[in-house]
């Protein structure tokens, strides 16, 4: 069965724009509140304009001017997942990485849709560089020195198996399309297969940032348990030891406040739980 590639296009459009407004809303909760959600939310935005750009403008608007920009602004978003993902972990990356792959795709798109028509040297510029940002990106989620859990081994898969398939179809490319003459948007297997890998990689790959905040949130909740038991525990054995009345107070930015523990003697006069 073949699928119109125009269409896969839509849906990768109204999957950004959904999961942009849904990372919105999140990033007013706890959750949301780790680092990167609000800018990740931002990207999403990016990569569905500039599959606006790429694929249902093309034809309407000139079309080194949907290459270029709609491309570009498909590497953008891929360069500021990067960024949040290094943020994330709390690493940093070098200027150059941002800039060098922007220009070099700006400019080699441009030569080869303006000045020499070549679909296979544009096909080979954005796999290389897509390929570079994933890898950096892959490097960051797999940094040995920290230890990073299941949902990072996930999002890192992710990158692998799409920068793997780009290097397949800039192969495949090469090969095949100087004898048969394909198209980027006919209807075909290359074709088909390309861009339902586009629309997986650009859906799961938020799911994975997002499986990465919800690890994390659990694991510091999961610390913040374990350090309310063990003050606890502490402030009982000293009420145990000496005399007095003991207790811990808490004040919350937003009014509220609590105690964490009373001794028995706050209990009793104070009638606190």
């Amino acid at each position: 069965m073949k699928l119109d590639p125009k269409t896969i296009m839509f849906t990768i459009i109204i999957g950004n724009l959904l999961m942009s407004s849904g990372l919105f809303l999140i990033a007013r909760v706890y959750v949301g509140r780790t680092m990167g959600v609000s800018r990740w939310s931002r990207a999403c935005v990016i990569q569905a304009m500039g599959w606006i750009i790429t694929g249902a403008l093309r034809g309407v608007i000139p079309d080194v001017v949907s290459i270029v920009l709609g491309q570009t602004l498909i590497l953008l978003t891929l360069l500021i997942y990067m960024q949040v993902l290094a943020e994330f972990t709390g690493q940093t990356i070098r200027r150059r990485w941002f800039i060098l792959p922007l220009l070099v795709e700006a400019i080699g798109l441009t030569y080869y849709s303006a000045v020499q028509e070549n679909l296979v040297a544009r096909i080979a510029i954005i796999s290389l560089c897509a390929c570079l940002v994933m890898c950096k990106s892959i490097a960051v989620l797999q940094d040995k020195q920290q230890k990073f859990g299941t949902s990072h081994r996930f999002t890192a898969a992710l990158y692998m198996m799409c920068a793997g398939f780009m290097i397949f179809r800039t192969g495949y490319y090469f090969v095949v399309q100087p004898k048969l003459g394909v198209l980027p948007f006919e209807q075909n297997l290359i074709n088909d297969v390309s861009y339902v890998v586009f629309y997986i990689f650009a859906v799961m790959l938020t799911f994975g940032f997002l499986l990465m905040c919800n690890e994390r949130y659990i694991t510091e909740q999961n610390i913040a348990v374990q350090q309310r038991e063990e003050h606890h525990a502490l402030f009982t054995k000293l009420s145990e030891q000496v005399p007095g009345v003991i207790y811990q107070y808490r004040q919350f930015s937003d009014g509220r406040s609590c105690f964490p523990f009373s001794s028995e003697g706050m209990r009793e006069i104070y009638e606190v739980t």
